[in-house]
């Protein structure tokens, strides 16, 4: 009984509920964040010595508001997560990753060739 009193109460209020369900946008969904190196694809320029892009840390980025702000004026969601999560999560632990392979495909070849 005390359900039905509260969903015929939700649309007289809607602002009440929505507010509390907002999320801030976070650098890490945003499409030109680069995971590895906390930085955004959005800003920054070419080192003309060298031509490789020096790209702004994504904090400073956010603190400013004439840039993309507290607001993200220039999020962009990320539809690729699924590949670029893992993507840097190797870049970071490759070293990691290559070890425990060794080891398990030493431990493979040790059990198909135990007699």
């Amino acid at each position: 009984m005390r359900i039905s009193y509260f969903l015929f109460l939700f649309p007289l209020f809607p602002s009440i509920f929505s507010s509390t369900l907002q999320t801030k946008k976070i650098c890490a969904d945003c499409r030109n964040f680069i995971g590895n190196e906390k930085k955004c694809r959005a800003f920054g320029d070419i080192d003309i010595t060298t031509g490789k892009p020096n790209y702004e840390m994504a904090s400073d980025v956010r603190k400013d508001d004439k840039k993309c702000g507290i607001s993200a004026k220039y999020f962009e969601t990320n539809d690729l997560k699924i590949i670029t999560v893992p993507k840097y999560y190797i870049i970071e632990n490759w070293s990691n990753l290559f070890i425990i392979s060794l080891l398990v495909t030493y431990t493979i070849l040790l059990i198909k060739n135990y007699p």
